[in-house]
């Protein structure tokens, strides 16, 4: 047994050579972004070095956790279980090698709510699934990830900004704001909209927008037909309807404005 340098005050790290197995005290949780090339462990071959790095670790508090480590993002399990103090979880990554390996760093920081797990320097991975075995295998390389976290967690957990437990918190208008900015095209922008009112339907409440938060919104698109549907979206969750008005003096031309009041029933 060997340990791994840990790389945040609250990370505990330690890496362990074993075969797949499932303790009675797991229950699965949702799967990840999808396991058409997902490899059978129990069938991989000494010759291509299979080990286990475990990293156990501390929410700090963060509502979400978000892991998005190389090559990490297609099979990705999600586990609750018996052995895990609250506010804590645990990550076992599943690695191969062959002729050599560079795996990066693993790094954890809090951010806006969420704790991320991420990867820093070089991975270097060549790999070749087919039916559940390698075919083929040059350096390092991440191919399954497990997630454990307490049972009767309720924080978030994402893979690669995917969401693959149960919805606990609805998207703040905040990041509603900020993802649709950060968003480059008309379509990422709507599916940030959609994100947000799912949000709401998923934990029962809904939305609740001031006119000048919408106004960032619609402001954000830059034809007056996609102004004019993501006001259709967003406009019945405006709470100070007295100020519409203005909103849309502020962002539609004076040509586009009739049709954004009748929208909003004004």
């Amino acid at each position: 047994m060997r340990s791994l340098k840990a790389l945040s005050f609250f990370v505990l790290a330690t890496a362990l050579t074993t075969a797949c197995s499932k303790s009675s005290d797991e229950t699965k949780g949702q799967g990840g972004a999808g396991k058409a090339n997902a490899l059978d462990w129990s069938q991989v071959s000494s010759e291509f070095n299979p080990s286990t790095d475990v990293i156990e670790f501390e929410m700090q508090g963060a509502p979400k956790l978000d892991v998005s480590l190389f090559g990490g993002e297609k099979d990705v399990n999600l586990f609750y279980v018996d052995d895990l103090q609250p506010n804590t979880g645990r990550i076992k990554i599943y690695k191969v090698w062959k002729k050599q390996a560079s795996w990066g760093q693993v790094n954890t920081r809090v951010s806006n709510e969420t704790l991320s797990v991420t990867n820093t320097g070089s991975y270097q991975c060549s790999i070749n699934i087919k039916n559940g075995r390698i075919q083929d295998l040059e350096g390092g390389c991440y191919v399954r990830i497990d997630i454990s976290m307490p049972r009767g967690s309720q924080v978030e957990v994402y893979s690669a900004g995917r969401l693959i437990s149960q919805r606990f918190m609805a998207m703040s208008n905040q990041a509603l704001i900020r993802g649709v900015d950060n968003a480059a095209w008309k379509d990422q922008k709507f599916a940030v909209i959609d994100s947000y009112l799912d949000s709401y339907r998923a934990v029962g409440r809904s939305p609740a927008l001031n006119a000048k938060e919408l106004g960032q919104v619609v402001g954000e698109f830059s034809w007056k037909e996609e102004k004019y549907t993501a006001l259709r979206k967003l406009q019945a969750y405006v709470y100070d309807r007295e100020n519409l008005l203005k909103m849309i003096e502020d962002n539609f031309n004076y040509f586009d404005q009739a049709e954004a009041r009748r929208i909003c029933g004004l």
